[in-house]
């Protein structure tokens, strides 16, 4: 998944992640007013995507839904199969050092 990413495309990555942390911030600011303290939103993308277009998770912590219907679901979310933005770019670039090294 990051491995399919170019560094070119990555521009791009980087503009819809800071749209993404801003719909977080407002968010956060006008409808979590009202939520138990330590509730946030997380923003990352899936390491193995469930869907072939790119897209990120805006997505709350406390994974109260009855949409997170089995652990592998909440899973995909709270271990390191959910990428925050650092690790996703890192990942892209080691793929692009490994690559130009071949």
């Amino acid at each position: 998944w990051p491995k399919n990413i170019t560094l070119d495309q990555l521009s791009k990555v980087r503009v819809l992640h800071k749209a993404a942390k801003e719909l977080k911030q407002h968010i956060e600011k006008h409808f979590l007013t009202a939520v138990p303290e330590g509730i946030s939103i997380n923003v990352g993308y899936h390491h193995r995507p469930s869907l072939q277009r790119m897209h990120l998770h805006l997505i709350s912590n406390d994974f109260d839904s009855e949409h997170m219907k089995t652990k592998k679901h909440r899973d995909s979310f709270q271990t390191d199969f959910f990428v925050k933005m650092e690790r996703f770019e890192k990942l892209v670039r080691d793929n692009h050092e490994k690559n130009v090294k071949m």
